[in-house]
Parts: structure tokens; sequence; C-alpha cells
């Protein structure tokens, strides 16, 4: 089965070369945008299976229509496309639920892959490309007015992280039970926007987040 794809780029030459990387291949180009209004209106006639979206297009940017369509709630996987890897963009990209955040520079094969992993629903953000993702989501939590959205318990869990106790151990430190504290250590990774503990642990370091409330 082929793979509707919608082109949405400010650089007619951009698109042109697109168009010939998808040549003989199952992917169809069912339209084309080069302005933010054009793009959201053609998403919903359309209905794409991918939308590869230009950061910049006429007369305005492509994360505005981004925007737009994910306040539309269209069901189609969007794709980034865009002349460099600016964090504030892939953040705010990622925020809006979009699939990837592919790179022009990109050879024709990744382009592809890309496509056809975004078709299947599939996420082809990179594991760097996110871990600048939630660096940067991490900065931003912590600096809100209060400068720590921990509770108590939350710095306590973490503390003891930061100095390698494992679950076990904070749970026996603690006189809390096991789930407990793997429940809290749950919330602390989505409140600072991290995968995991180590990274939980290196972005308190790096922050002096526990120096704030000790």
């Amino acid at each position: 089965m082929g793979i509707r794809l919608m082109l949405a780029e400010g650089h007619v030459i951009i698109r042109a070369g697109l168009m010939n990387f998808v040549q003989g291949t199952e992917i169809e180009i069912v339209c084309q945008a080069e302005t933010s209004e054009q793009t959201v209106k053609l998403v919903l006639a359309c209905q794409p299976d991918v939308l590869l979206l230009g950061t910049q297009l006429v007369g305005s940017d492509g994360l505005g229509a981004l925007e737009q369509i994910h306040c539309e709630k269209a069901n189609v996987s969007v794709l980034m496309f865009s002349a460099s890897e600016d964090v504030k963009e892939m953040a705010h990209a990622y925020k809006l639920g979009a699939k990837g955040f592919v790179p022009k520079g990109s050879s024709r094969d990744d382009i592809l892959t890309c496509i056809r992993r975004a078709a299947k629903g599939n996420s082809v953000w990179t594991t760097r490309q996110i871990r600048q993702v939630a660096s940067r989501a991490a900065s931003a939590a912590l600096a809100n007015k209060d400068r720590n959205p921990l509770s108590a318990r939350e710095i306590e869990v973490l503390k003891n992280i930061t100095i390698g106790l494992s679950n076990e151990g904070i749970s026996e430190d603690l006189r809390i039970d096991v789930e407990t504290v793997r429940q809290h250590v749950k919330h602390i990774l989505k409140k600072l926007h991290v995968a995991d503990r180590t990274q939980a642990a290196v972005l308190a370091l790096r922050s002096k987040l526990l120096e704030k409330v000790s």
C-alpha cells in the first residue's frame, strides 16, 4: 500500500528535489504548499499520511502551521524539515506532536526511511535530539517562579538517586516501601523532563537544584 505524502516548503527548488527523491517508490506526493495557510487547508482537504513540513514557509514559519494542525487534531504524521537543528524549534515541534525533526542535509535514503517510519505512526526522533529537547524542557521547568517543581519527599528521593542508591536502598533509607519509591522516581523524571534516573541526577547536580532546598 502506498504512502500519501504532502510537501510544505517555502523553496521551490527543495520541493522539486524531494519530488525526485520519491520517484520510483511507493510514496506519492498528493499535494504541496508554500504558506502556513495553504498547509493547514490542504492537510485537512488531502488527508495525507505524512506531512513533510519545512520550518521556513513563504511569509510564515512551519511551526505556526504545526500548531494549527495540532489544534485541528488532524490525523497526519508530521515531520519537520529544517536546515538546522535549533533546540528551541525542536522542543516546540516535539511538544506539538511532530514525529521527527529531519535535517535538510539528510541523504535520500534517510529521508525516505523517516517518511516510511512516520507513515506507520512511529517516532523518528533520534536519541541525541530527544536528549537536547529534554535538557531544554528541564531547564524551563527549573526556571519557574519557585525554582523547584519537586515536592519535599521527591527531593529526598532525588538526593538518594544522586548518591547512587537503588530503589531498595532508598526504600530502606527513607523507610517507605519500594513501590512508593518507584512512583516518586516516575514523578521526578516527568517533572524534570528527563528519560532516566541518571539524567535526573546529572541535571540536579548541574542546576544545583538540591543546594536550593538544603
